[in-house]
Parts: C-alpha cells; structure tokens; sequence
C-alpha cells in the first residue's frame, strides 16, 4: 500500500493509438508520482498545517500549436463519483505545479477520490457538474488515466 501527504502528481500527455471518440484526441492524464502505487491513501499534511490535505498536479505538458492549460479535477465520495460529496477543479498552465487544499470537513464525510485531468478547454467545465462529467466519461480503470486514491 502507497501513502503520501501532499504528492505531486505529474501531468503528462496520452497519446492515443485509435478507438473512437474522445480516445482519439490527444489529452493530459494524471499519475501518481514516482515510487507510488495503487491503492494509494493521501495523508494530512504535515508540517502545519496539519488538519488539511493537498495535491499538487505537475503540468510537464510543452507549449505548442493546440496545447492548452490542462484542467484537474477531484471528486470525493463515500458510495459512488456521480454522487461526490465534495468536488475541486483547477487549472494548471503548461509547465507550472499548482495545487489544491481541502480540509476532512470540505469532503462531507467522502472517504474516497477520484482525480485526472483534461484540456481546459470548457468540454468539462470548472463546475461540480463538469467533474461528474469529467468521471462519467472517464471512470477508473482501464486507459481512462482516473487515478483512485483513499483518504487517510
């Protein structure tokens, strides 16, 4: 079992090999950082302050024709992502880190997330509505690049 507190999740391009629809479009996915493995648990921070849990998302994406900010999105639940308790977005510019916090009592009692990324381009908007659609069409497993993580 993995565990970190406040990880740096690299952001990288999926370059895809056919299969229709949005799989056909190049996009950013989010890892796990190096050394880490599922299931992984995020823990609190630590040092202070110490009642809240981070993740930062590393956009390694290059400036280029067609290459955009990359969008995070996070869902906390506790029975099923299209039901989040807690949702968190943000956009990361191409080669920049940037984060997000959120304290145990933002997540509603969620015990589970879910994070990944796309363009931010508006086809998943920054909205709780956006992430749910971000995860309906990008459920765990598979090459769907939605990184499960627990809530320590």
């Amino acid at each position: 079992m993995s565990s970190a507190s406040n990880p740096i999740c690299p952001v990288t391009l999926f370059t895809p090999d056919g299969g229709g629809g949005h799989h056909d479009v190049a996009h950013p996915m989010t890892q796990l950082p190096a050394g880490q493995t599922e299931p992984f648990t995020l823990l609190k921070n630590t040092p202070p302050p110490e009642h809240t849990f981070s993740v930062q998302f590393d956009n390694q994406l290059t400036a280029g024709p067609g290459i955009q900010n990359a969008r995070a999105y996070l869902a906390a639940f506790t029975t099923s992502v299209s039901s989040p308790a807690w949702t968190g977005t943000l956009s990361v510019p191409t080669g920049e880190t940037q984060g997000i916090s959120f304290t145990r009592a933002d997540l509603n009692g969620g015990t589970d997330m879910w994070m990944g990324t796309w363009w931010d381009d508006g086809t998943y908007p920054a909205t709780e509505q956006g992430v749910i659609a971000y995860f309906e069409a990008h459920p765990n497993g598979g090459m769907h690049h939605t990184v499960p993580i627990r809530i320590g």
